[in-house]
């Protein structure tokens, strides 16, 4: 799918939003300005275009200006990341544009982080970054959801807690494990069983700094054996021991 960016953005606002379980909105538009949003805990649904879109932690979503919508969250609170943006000379908008993608990769988060942090200052990279966003969003939304890659990682994604093999991954990709893991590295830059890791380790990270449980209760939560294992994994994925991480957790709370 052939997808037009926009060249000339200006970032208007970007920012942190927190809601409770029981948050929703009207239908809704904005005339002059875009919306791209980051799950980062939590679940949105929206109602856009006649479809019901449902994003997950991970998910990206992207608002055109003029198009009405509605959101609520689903199933608990909502934590996102919100970036606003105009074109300074207004274009017309795409109908082939995507509504929402996957951050699989994660570059979007980090780019979104970025733009967050420089924002007080007006930094004049925020259009450039803000444009990698979006190249990075129409990448992964070219992907079609019955595509055997997205249906391994949605697998992974909903069930990294249990016992997950290479062959049951290539079983899923109706594929033979040594075809699989080489489309699979192609795709993503990781092997599976890496980028299994990696979403284990993500979900560790949230229940460490978000959670007093101990990691001899965190690790069967995650997928991993024991708390020695957990230590071992989120090490090699991070660099860092799980305690350092909750440690500057509570440093940074408290202050």
């Amino acid at each position: 799918m052939s997808i037009s960016l926009p060249e000339n953005l200006r970032v208007t606002y970007i920012s942190h939003l927190r809601f409770r379980a029981d948050w929703k909105t009207r239908e809704h538009a904005h005339d002059n300005a875009y919306e791209m949003i980051l799950i980062l805990d939590g679940e949105i649904e929206t109602r856009i275009r006649g479809e019901t879109l449902r994003g997950p932690v991970g998910s990206v979503l992207v608002y055109p200006r003029g198009l009405p919508h509605e959101e609520r969250a689903v199933g608990g609170p909502l934590h996102m990341l919100l970036v606003v943006w105009s074109e300074r000379t207004p274009t017309r908008v795409p109908t082939d544009w995507p509504l929402i993608s996957s951050d699989r990769r994660g570059r979007i988060r980090e780019i979104l982080h970025w733009l967050h942090e420089l924002q007080p200052g007006n930094h004049p990279t925020l259009s450039s970054l803000l444009h990698c966003a979006l190249v990075e969003f129409s990448r992964g939304a070219v992907v079609s959801p019955d595509d055997p890659i997205s249906r391994v990682c949605r697998h992974i994604d909903q069930n990294f807690s249990g016992k997950i093999a290479l062959k049951d991954l290539a079983k899923i990709a109706h594929q033979s494990p040594y075809h699989f893991s080489r489309l699979f590295h192609q795709r993503t830059g990781m092997s599976p069983m890496r980028y299994l890791r990696k979403m284990r380790v993500e979900a560790a990270k949230t229940l460490v700094v978000t959670s007093p449980l101990p990691l001899r209760a965190i690790a069967p939560m995650v997928g991993l054996v024991d708390e020695f294992h957990l230590s071992r994994v989120f090490r090699s994925m991070t660099g860092h021991a799980p305690s350092l991480l909750r440690s500057q957790a509570k440093n940074a709370s408290s202050r």
